[in-house]
């Protein structure tokens, strides 16, 4: 038969001092990767606006390769929908340019973290161009 005291009671949980611990390590850790999000938030913003105008590059040269002179349309009617980019605007959406060294250019939405970031493409070359305002 076993005897049980006041004494021999122990008690179960954690301290103050450990759970202050626990927060101040989980609060160092934050403030560590709050940085590297918005980091990697601004790259695929940027991703976003480069694969934009990588379609309209690939649409401009299948247009230029079928038929010359080139007939400039809208990107609505090379199928290419900005309406629900969240954040591009296309510049201008009826484009006009030339045979050679046509430029698409689009730009942050205001009102987002990219209002004033201007990216271009030569359709000829390839070549992206960034910039911050």
């Amino acid at each position: 038969m076993k005897i049980f005291s006041k004494g021999n009671k122990r008690r179960a949980g954690f301290t103050l001092i450990e759970l202050m611990i626990v927060v101040i390590v989980v609060g160092i850790l934050a403030a560590a990767a709050i940085p590297i999000y918005s980091r990697v938030m601004d790259r695929a913003r940027a991703s976003e606006g480069k694969a934009l105008l990588g379609t309209i590059r690939t649409h401009y040269l299948a247009e230029t390769a079928e038929q010359i002179p080139v007939v400039y349309a809208s990107l609505a009617d090379w199928g290419i929908d900005t309406s629900k980019n969240r954040w591009w605007i296309v510049d201008p959406d009826d484009f006009t340019g030339t045979w050679a060294g046509t430029t698409f250019t689009i730009t942050g939405a205001a009102g987002t973290d990219i209002e004033g970031i201007i990216l271009a493409i030569d359709c000829d070359t390839g070549l992206f161009t960034e910039t911050y305002p």
